[in-house]
């Protein structure tokens, strides 16, 4: 680096070392707690350049950082106030401009200290707390008499927007990049233990686990372990600041559309493989809002054949795990006529009715009798027509997912007719042909006439995954621009979470894509 550079660092530096400094005059404790004092770091010592400053590549990535030499050392700052790549941005998140330091976890009583995720190896441990600045919520709470409410969906939503605005802007620089990145695998997670509000579940509430699933292409899965590593920064910084030491169960969580990877605070011993985050409802809702779904699969006797009504039938299960309460759905199974439908309208999938849906679909018979398309058809729209009519939708993006593995008539007449009472309730309709005797002529053209896309799925494939992506054509070139707030049950814990999820996208062209969803859990706040 030359000398004028370095002059102008060292400037930079100066001027955000003022600038912590004005952000911290009103610190509570400008050394920490006598319990838990400041101390200065120096097994730093490997990270420093030859001007003294610290050297921070996020991600361990080959991009690095100059910070301050003082950074964390011995006094309560907002020592993280105005540095890159987190803080210097529109929208930092609320961690930037608050106090903290380092801190020696063995001299620390009743104060929440956290192993640093930003320079590993160095063994270091900080501490908001010592500082005077806890949970937000609960430093609000103590203090106001607002509505709680609205404080929580503030301070979330920043957090989120905060995360949703570093991981673009770091998929954008790992493109282009050969890069490979260190992360904490969830399976095994070597330092989980029992903690309190957590039950029996073990978790790690210093790390961020991740997973990149198995078969995940060599040069994604370079990418991918780096948008990990950046998810844990922030997520880590994040959980410092508002966990409360992980007194309550709470999630941080990121699912990535391109493999199904995942990314979650605290970390924990899960070692499911068959775990895929985008088939869950935290994620269908994060990525593309309210919709009506019908389900109509064909259960005629031919679907006796390799299996195929079973795989239907866990198609359709799976399929219920992508709605939540905001979304509306049936089921209609056919064949000769119809064999059976879940409700004369769409019903809210909450978890209560997901379960009933589920154990009505569980009992009956998927393989029995002909085939007819035009009642199969038919009956989605007549469901639709008494669904709107009765005020059981949500008022936003409808599909038809239609299953078959046969063949039957359906005229010019009948193609008509579907495609006009699309367009009157504006419904797309995706389309499997299951198997080597699908009539795929009925489903390509139904799909094609209708705004939608028809899927051939062989027989033994993984219908259950290709049919719950169907969320991901309303996310393509619809840009969300605010959160959902959901709940389902954790598949960890087995609690009731409320988070609020929203989409990330790849910005690399004019048309954003879908690049994942990033989740706060309200359980984390309050």
């Amino acid at each position: 680096m030359d000398s004028a550079m370095t002059s102008l660092c060292r400037r930079t530096l100066l001027l955000l070392a003022l600038l912590r400094s004005r952000v911290s005059a009103e610190a509570a404790n400008p050394t920490g707690l006598a319990t838990c004092p400041c101390i200065e770091w120096s097994a730093l010592n490997q990270y420093r350049n030859d001007d003294g400053t610290l050297s921070y590549s996020p991600g361990g990535s080959g991009t690095s950082y100059p910070y301050p030499d003082t950074y964390g050392a011995s006094q309560c700052l907002a020592h993280d106030a105005g540095l890159d790549p987190f803080c210097n941005r529109d929208s930092p998140p609320a961690w930037c401009s608050k106090e903290w330091c380092w801190v020696d976890k063995n001299a620390c009583t009743g104060v929440q200290v956290f192993d640093s995720s930003f320079f590993p190896g160095a063994s270091g441990y900080y501490s908001y707390e010592t500082c005077g600045n806890s949970n937000t919520f609960s430093t609000w709470y103590q203090s106001s008499t607002g509505s709680p409410l609205g404080v929580v969906i503030d301070i979330i939503e920043g957090y989120l927007w905060s995360a949703r605005s570093v991981l673009e802007d770091e998929y954008i620089r790992l493109a282009d990049t050969n890069e490979e990145c260190g992360y904490s695998d969830m399976c095994p997670c070597f330092e989980c233990y029992q903690h309190e509000g957590w039950g029996s579940t073990p978790v790690d509430i210093g790390d961020v686990g991740g997973n990149i699933k198995a078969g995940t292409e060599a040069g994604l899965k370079k990418t991918l372990s780096c948008l990990l590593r950046s998810t844990a920064q922030l997520y880590s910084k994040t959980a410092a600041k508002e966990s409360e030491a992980g007194k309550r169960v709470g999630w941080q969580y990121f699912g990535d559309q391109l493999a199904g990877s995942t990314s979650w605070w605290p970390n924990v011993e899960f070692c499911d493989a068959n775990y895929d985050p985008r088939l869950r409802p935290w994620y269908a809702a994060g990525s593309s809002g309210p919709k009506d779904v019908i389900i109509v699969v064909d259960v005629s006797g031919s679907m006796r054949k390799d299996g195929r009504s079973e795989l239907a039938k866990q198609a359709t299960m799976t399929l219920l795990d992508t709605l939540e309460w905001k979304d509306y759905a049936n089921i209609i199974l056919f064949n000769d006529g119809i064999y059976a439908q879940y409700s004369p309208t769409m019903v809210s999938v909450d978890s209560c009715t997901r379960s009933k849906m589920k154990e009505w679909a569980g009992n009956l018979d998927w393989a029995n009798g002909g085939t007819n398309f035009k009642a199969a058809v038919n009956a989605a729209f007549d469901t639709i027509k008494t669904s709107v009519d009765a005020g059981h939708t949500s008022m936003c993006q409808k599909a038809i997912l239609f299953l078959t593995d046969g063949d039957a008539e359906f005229t010019a007449a009948d193609y008509s007719s579907a495609q006009a009472n699309s367009q009157k309730y504006d419904v797309t309709f995706f389309t499997y042909a299951l198997g080597s005797g699908a009539n795929t002529e009925f489903s390509k053209t139904i799909a094609c006439q209708n705004g939608g896309v028809f899927y051939p799925v062989p027989d033994g494939g993984d219908l259950a995954s290709i049919m719950s992506q169907y969320y991901s054509f309303f996310a393509a070139g619809q840009e969300i621009c605010t959160s959902s707030f959901t709940s389902f049950t954790d598949v960890i814990a087995g609690t009731t979470l409320w988070p609020a999820c929203l989409p990330v996208y790849d910005r690399r062209s004019s048309i954003a894509h879908l690049l994942g969803v990033t989740c706060m859990d309200v359980n984390m706040l309050a």
